[in-house]
């Protein structure tokens, strides 16, 4: 279940699907019972600021990008958080 919190930010159905479509990815990876927050935000007068956060492994992961593009920051900031956790299941793997 992802949590999206948003400031000065209007939060569309599109915006919450964009959101919901690229959070599967990473609840495919970490597993569906997990909780991912998402914070939107504007930053200045046209930049979008998006993070997404998760506590996996014990460890809280965190990614964030700003930029014009909202749907091209979704998709970076998901990007992030895969690379980081798969990172994160390879360096578990290799101390066991």
């Amino acid at each position: 279940m992802e949590i999206i919190d948003s400031e000065d930010f209007d939060l569309t159905p599109a915006i919450k699907t964009a959101i919901e479509e690229k959070a599967a990815k990473i609840y495919e990876l970490i597993g569906k019972d997990q909780k991912i927050e998402v914070f939107l935000s504007k930053e200045g007068s046209s930049e979008t600021k998006v993070v997404f956060r998760t506590n996996f492994m014990g460890q809280m992961i965190s990614a964030e990008v700003i930029g014009p593009d909202f749907y091209h920051i979704v998709n970076d900031v998901k990007a992030k958080m895969v690379r980081q956790i798969a990172d994160l299941k390879d360096k578990k793997s290799r101390h066991h």
